[in-house]
C-alpha cells in the first residue's frame, strides 16, 4: 500500500506507512527485524482503528526487537502526540530523523507536529524541504499541509500562495480546494468559494465538512433553501456529527444576508468580446432568435456560475436576428475543455461547447 494517504476528517494531512522497510544496522538480526515488522503492521491497525492502547504496546514491542525501525519509531511519536506526551512523540521523531533524514512522509508529519506546537516557521521550512526531494512522489501533500499550518495562524494570504503551489502540483488534491474554498468564504468572498467548492466536488464526494462549508456558502450568499438542503444531507448522513449540529444553528439564526444583485456579475457584450485575446477561447452557452430564451438563460447561468464572466451579442442573417451567450474566458483550448467538463448539470443540460473568440470577432466583423 502506498504510504500517501489524505482524509478531511483530520485537519492536517497524515502519511503513514502500510509495510515497514527501513534501513537497519549492520549486521542486525533478521529474525528480530522481520518479528518488529510484523508488530508494526499490528500496531497501525490499531492506531489506524483507534485502539491507541493496542497501537501503543504494539509499537513497544517492535522497537524492542529493532531500535532502528524508523517506521515504528515515527508511528510511536504519533501515538505519543495523540496521547498527549508531547516529549516523547519529539523524541520519538527525532531519532527517526536522525535515521532517515530525508524520508518525506517522516519529514512532513514532523512538520505537523512542529505547527501544532506553534512553530509555524520551522514547519514551513520541513514542509517545503519535503515537496523538493526526488524521493517525494506526491509533493501536493506536503504542500497542502504547509498551507494549513499557514492558516492555522491566520495568515490566509501565505496559505493561499502554498496550496496554490500544492494544486499546481496536483489539481486534483481534494483537501487544497477544499481549503481554498474556506480561505475564499473567510475573505467574504461567498461566489468564489462556490467555485472552489464545485471543482472540490469534481473530484472528491462531500464529507461532513465540506457540506457544512457548503450550507455556510449557501447563507452568505442568501440562499436560504440552499441552506436547507445541506443540513437535510448533513442530518440524513451523519445525524450525529459536530458539522450537523453547527449546520442547524446556522440555520436557525434567521434571516439570511441578501443576495447581491445580477448586476454584481453582468453579461458583457461586443465590446468585451471584441477585446478578448484572439488566441483564447470561451464556452458558448446558448444560440437563438428569442430575446426571452436570450434573458432566461442568462439569469439561469448568472446562478449557476458565479463569477464567471457572461457575454451576448447578435447577428442579422436574412432579416433574422439570432442572440448568443457565452461563458468564460480560457487561454487554451484544453483549459476550457476542462472548464467544460466541470460545469454543474444544470448548465451542461445547455449543451455547450468550446468555442475560440477568433471566430466570434469574425462573426462580429461580418457584415
Amino acid at each position: 500500500m502506498s504510504r500517501f494517504a489524505l482524509s478531511l476528517v483530520f485537519p492536517i494531512v497524515l502519511l503513514l506507512a502500510a509495510c515497514a522497510g527501513t534501513p537497519h544496522r549492520a549486521g542486525g538480526d533478521a529474525e528480530a527485524v522481520a518479528a518488529a515488522r510484523q508488530d508494526y503492521a499490528e500496531a497501525l491497525k490499531a492506531w489506524r482503528g483507534g485502539d491507541l492502547t493496542r497501537a501503543h504496546r504494539a509499537v513497544q514491542r517492535a522497537l524492542q526487537r529493532d531500535p532502528d525501525n524508523v517506521r515504528a519509531l515515527e508511528l510511536k511519536a504519533l501515538i505519543e502526540q495523540k496521547l498527549g506526551r508531547d516529549q516523547l512523540a519529539r523524541e520519538s521523531f527525532q531519532r527517526a530523523l536522525a535515521l532517515a533524514p530525508e524520508d518525506p512522509a517522516l519529514i512532513t508529519n514532523w512538520a505537523n507536529f512542529l505547527c501544532s506546537h506553534g512553530q509555524r516557521a520551522e514547519a514551513e521550512r520541513n514542509f517545503l524541504f519535503a515537496a523538493q526531494l526526488s524521493a517525494n512522489p506526491h509533493p501536493d501533500i506536503a504542500l497542502t499541509n504547509a498551507g494549513q499550518c499557514a492558516l492555522r495562524g491566520g495568515d490566509l494570504a501565505r496559505a493561499e500562495r502554498l496550496l496554490t503551489q500544492a494544486l499546481q502540483n496536483n489539481a486534483g488534491q481534494a483537501v487544497a480546494l477544499y481549503r481554498m474554498a474556506e480561505i475564499r468564504l473567510r475573505r467574504g468572498d461567498a461566489q468564489g468559494a462556490y467555485r472552489w467548492l464545485q471543482q472540490y466536488l469534481a473530484h472528491a464526494p462531500h464529507t461532513p465538512q465540506t457540506l457544512l462549508l457548503g450550507a455556510r456558502i449557501e447563507r452568505a450568499l442568501g440562499n436560504a433553501a440552499g441552506v436547507a438542503r445541506y443540513v437535510a444531507r448533513l442530518q440524513s448522513a451523519w445525524p450525529d456529527a459536530p458539522e450537523t449540529r453547527a449546520a442547524r444553528q446556522l440555520a436557525a439564526k434567521g434571516s439570511v444576508a441578501p443576495r447581491k444583485p445580477a448586476k454584481s456579475i453582468p453579461a458583457h457584450g461586443v465590446s468585451w468580446i471584441r477585446s478578448r485575446p484572439a488566441g483564447h477561447y470561451t464556452l458558448q452557452l446558448l444560440s437563438t432568435t428569442r430575446p426571452n430564451t436570450l434573458r432566461q438563460v442568462v439569469h439561469h447561468a448568472r446562478r449557476h456560475l458565479p463569477g464567471v464572466p457572461l457575454a451576448t451579442w447578435a447577428t442579422n442573417n436574412g432579416g433574422t436576428r439570432r442572440y448568443y451567450l457565452v461563458a468564460g474566458d480560457y487561454a487554451d483550448y484544453a483549459a476550457a475543455n476542462d472548464a467544460l467538463g466541470k460545469l454543474p448539470e444544470a448548465v451542461l443540460a445547455l449543451k455547450p461547447w468550446v468555442r475560440d473568440f477568433a471566430s466570434i470577432q469574425a462573426q462580429l466583423a461580418s457584415p
